[in-house]
């Protein structure tokens, strides 16, 4: 295994929707064996995070386990934050909070908002897609504590045929397992990141944009992919051919190709 050097960087790893820290184990392991130092935090409910889905208020409270690690790094320390799927508006709410601390951002497969509208409405435009709305996938209210003055989120549960079919149609059996045995309920604040306001163009905007477009994705299709590109200033785009909405588990080596090419790059 490749020792760091002064050239290597931090990067973080930020799950997608009912995924946790565990989903990057491969990509993980290459990106260490390259020298680069990883961390991957579980976000609240997610993973092996023990908090409970009516515990969570805000998506601000559900990223709240990266903003803890960002905040805790170095004034000296820049790191590349990496989303995948939902994960990319956790890693855009941690730029927009800490620019000065994020030498890039990478958006794997992810949704990846502009600075001239809500966050939310990516969130509204993926659930309410033709295609979102004929999968198996389940999203039903969660009970707020009645002292609650924000609307309760809906819990999402991706259903057996989605995540064999949708999510993982191009992994391996055992990953397939995998993801079956390990998934949780997702809470969707959808209401709450509606009202978010846009991200600001000196804050999120000023932070270098990379894209890895997953071409066979059957989650967020192509043309979804391409859409938040042509939205947004992205520095630049990659494309792994063969890959589902799950290239870490499908395509780990191309994906981590990307990533290198990008930590190599990102200055300048």
């Amino acid at each position: 295994m490749a020792e760091p050097t002064e050239n290597k960087r931090r990067i973080i790893l930020v799950h997608g929707a009912s995924h946790g820290a565990w989903s990057w184990y491969k990509l993980a392991t290459l990106l260490k064996s390259a020298g680069h130092q990883v961390t991957i935090p579980d976000l609240k409910a997610s993973g092996i995070d023990a908090t409970r889905l009516e515990e969570v208020a805000s998506f601000a409270d559900y990223s709240q386990p990266l903003m803890d690690v960002v905040a805790s790094l170095p004034s000296t320390e820049k790191v590349i934050l990496v989303g995948h799927s939902l994960g990319g508006l956790s890693v855009a709410l941690a730029a927009e909070k800490f620019p000065e601390k994020v030498a890039g951002l990478v958006f794997v497969t992810a949704l990846m908002p502009d600075c001239e509208s809500s966050p939310g409405r990516l969130l509204k435009d993926l659930l309410f897609s033709p295609l979102f709305m004929s999968l198996d996938t389940q999203l039903t209210p969660i009970e707020a504590p009645t002292e609650s003055k924000i609307p309760p989120p809906s819990r999402m549960i991706f259903g057996p045929q989605t995540i064999a079919y949708n999510l993982y149609q191009l992994c391996s059996q055992e990953d397939l397992m995998l993801a079956s045995t390990l998934l949780r309920p997702c809470p969707m604040f959808l209401e709450d990141l509606e009202s978010t306001s846009a991200l600001s163009k000196d804050r999120y905007g000023s932070v270098p944009s990379f894209y890895v477009v997953c071409c066979d994705d059957a989650i967020i299709a192509k043309e979804y992919q391409q859409q938040m590109i042509r939205n947004h200033c992205v520095k630049k785009v990659f494309e792994i051919e063969g890959s589902d909405h799950m290239p870490m588990f499908s395509r780990p080596q191309e994906l981590c190709q990307s990533l290198l090419e990008i930590v190599e790059h990102v200055d300048d």
